[in-house]
């Protein structure tokens, strides 16, 4: 595990009450010599050498003094207190010759372990009787102070001071203490003045920011068109609070996804932790579920929502959004259409281990709900996944069961005629069911590998079953295998044939992952292609005869640094189509203009790379 840390850290304030006498303190007046005292405490500092330069750490001498009646308990520096990792917290601050406290005067650090040594009370918190004083390193457990001049130092001329902390709460047996040392002249040499202001001006700018990612969510063919639903997701920072809300979007797109001024996309609803949407279409317009996870902000309900929307053919309009239930998580949720019936799966609070189930809940063709819903099992996987068999018309779903898999046949209404069909282990995570002959199909990703099986790799797969779940000849590929890409996509199909499109990611040469992705198109029967190099996310797809509509979030219009460097993108909705040979009928298509690019602000520590 790794923390991002940084040595040079400031206390803005010191903490002031009855008991604290402060003297003249230098970030609020021209005296950096002065120190804090507590309970007659006192922290000397020593520093040699005085001036500060290459790969050597300074030496940093700590005593405390004790001016008063009472014995007090202080602790050594243990590993991890230079850092901010752990109480006592010993602070070294950096005063300029205003007076002010500068931030990384020495240059930000890498990461490091984020593990630290257990306190050993007996050795570590050191007793200082009345008039006495105590080397703050005397602990054998002791970690120096280690901080060097790196690459990005503020060179100049500085007085140093540490500051010490130590919370009763937090250290058993130690006496509550916060004390400034005394401050003493020293050189910082070397380093670079502009990569300095050029981190600091990105920690400023990430302490007020705010971007816009447009993110697919579903696609639905509905015979003489297509229906994209998507949001425009904002975040905005300010000081220390984030804050995400998304914006819900519907737009018909034509058969072959490309769309029409007669045809706007429509604003179905705004809210923060907006998580997943469905759509299908219903007579005279379409019906959209969505759910809001409240907790994004704090505490609050999990929650599945509708919205209709009806009209003429070129005017719909946006009826209200109405909360349907209280689910158990806001991130399972389908939604499919069979003639005149709907039918939602979601995750129901439910009762026993688990503590939620899964839930069908029947629609009708204007998109009311039908009666209570019927509670199918208990699970706790957030795939479950609802199709229509296209011979009988009747509801299918799949869902996993603490690592076990189901599949089973609905009546309109959800009753099941037949007992649930167990089909074993092992598939990962559920993408797309298909009812066919002579039973079903279903794709998965495996996203892990076993270490004791040689070779084992991640893949997207496509699985047949016979009518009693028992499996057909061993699982088609439909993406190359990976130790480490389960190439995550969706496979959509009709009763002409199939197609999936997925994500390839990229690995950068010192392993890491990186998005931009690459998109991978292809039908069943054929390879799969790149058709885009600048996937976000993951793409979705629809299948409407012969004709496949795929739609993603595309980076290709985000040239800000941040993306072009980092690879912190954001991208707007990109469509596409092709049919069931491979032929494409429409080139890669920009639906909308609403990405805001993220400002030029380090990602996982890679401040530098925004500097050169």
């Amino acid at each position: 595990m790794r923390s991002l840390l940084t040595v040079l850290s400031i206390v803005g304030v010191v903490l002031a009450g009855s008991t604290l006498a402060t003297a003249t303190d230098p970030l609020m007046a021209p005296n950096p010599a002065a120190a804090t005292r507590l309970d007659g405490v006192e922290l000397r500092l020593a520093v040699s050498p005085k001036v500060w330069e290459g790969d050597k750490p300074p030496t940093l001498t700590l005593t405390f003094v004790n001016h008063g009646t009472a014995r007090v308990r202080v602790v050594s520096p243990l590993d991890g207190s230079w850092e901010g990792m752990r109480a006592p917290g010993y602070t070294l601050e950096m005063i300029d010759e205003r007076g002010a406290v500068v931030q990384d005067v020495l240059g930000v650090p890498g990461g490091r372990c984020g593990m630290t040594n257990p306190l050993v009370p007996e050795q570590d918190i050191l007793s200082l009787e009345p008039g006495a004083r105590i080397s703050a390193q005397r602990s054998p457990n002791t970690f120096p102070f280690y901080g060097t001049v790196l690459a990005d130092a503020r060179p100049g001329n500085y007085r140093a001071r540490v500051r010490y902390r130590a919370d009763a709460a937090e250290l058993p047996g130690a006496t509550a203490l916060e004390l400034v040392s005394n401050s003493v002249a020293v050189t910082v040499r070397g380093g670079n003045l502009a990569l300095w202001q050029c981190q600091r001006e990105q920690k400023r700018l990430a302490m007020k920011q705010r971007y816009v990612a447009i993110e697919p969510l579903d696609l639905r063919a509905t015979g003489d068109g297509t229906l994209a639903l998507y949001r425009a997701q904002e975040t905005t920072v300010t000081g220390a609070t984030s804050r995400r809300s998304g914006e819900l979007f519907l737009q018909r797109l034509g058969p072959t996804g490309a769309p029409s001024p007669r045809w706007p996309a429509l604003s179905l609803a705004r809210a923060d932790g907006l998580a997943l949407a469905r759509v299908a279409a219903i007579d005279g317009g379409a019906l959209v579920l969505y759910t809001v996870d409240a907790r994004v902000h704090g505490t609050g309900p999990e929650t599945l929502h509708a919205v209709v929307l009806r009209g003429a053919d070129d005017a719909w309009q946006v009826g209200p959004a109405r909360q349907w239930a209280t689910v158990a998580t806001a991130y399972g949720l389908a939604l499919a259409r069979s003639g005149d019936r709907l039918a939602a799966l979601y995750l129901s609070k439910g009762t026993g281990p688990i503590g939620q189930a899964l839930s069908f809940q029947a629609i009708d063709r204007a998109g009311a709900a039908i009666g209570e819903p019927v509670r199918l099992a208990a699970s706790a996987g957030l795939d479950a996944q609802l199709a229509v068999d296209p011979r009988s018309g009747e509801f299918w779903a799949a869902w996993t069961d603490t690592g076990k898999s189901f599949v089973q046949a609905l009546g309109a209404d959800g009753r099941a005629s037949t007992p649930a069909i167990a089909i074993g282990e092992g598939f990962g995570s559920l993408d797309e069911l298909w009812p066919q002959a002579p039973g079903f199909a279903l794709a998965y990703q495996k996203n892990f590998t076993r270490g004791e099986i040689a070779n084992d790799a991640m893949a997207y797969y496509l699985q047949g079953f016979d009518k009693t779940g028992a499996k057909l000849d061993k699982p088609g590929l439909l993406s190359p295998p990976s130790r480490g890409d389960p190439h995550w996509g969706e496979l959509a199909w009709s009763e002409r044939g199939a197609a999936r499109a997925y994500v390839q990611q990229r690995i950068n040469r010192d392993g890491r992952q990186q998005e931009p992705s690459d998109l991978m198109f292809g039908p069943l029967g054929l390879d799969a292609r790149v058709v885009a190099s600048s996937l976000l996310g993951e793409p979705t797809i629809a299948a409407s005869g012969e004709e496949f509509v795929v739609a993603w979030s595309d980076a290709r219009d985000d040239g800000s640094k941040a993306c072009l460097r980092l690879g912190a993108c954001v991208g707007e909705l990109y469509v596409a189509s092709w049919r069931l040979d491979g032929t494409q009928r429409l080139a890669p298509t920009r639906l909308t203009r609403l990405a805001v690019p993220r400002p030029p602000v380090a990602i996982d520590d890679r401040w530098r790379e925004l500097c050169e």
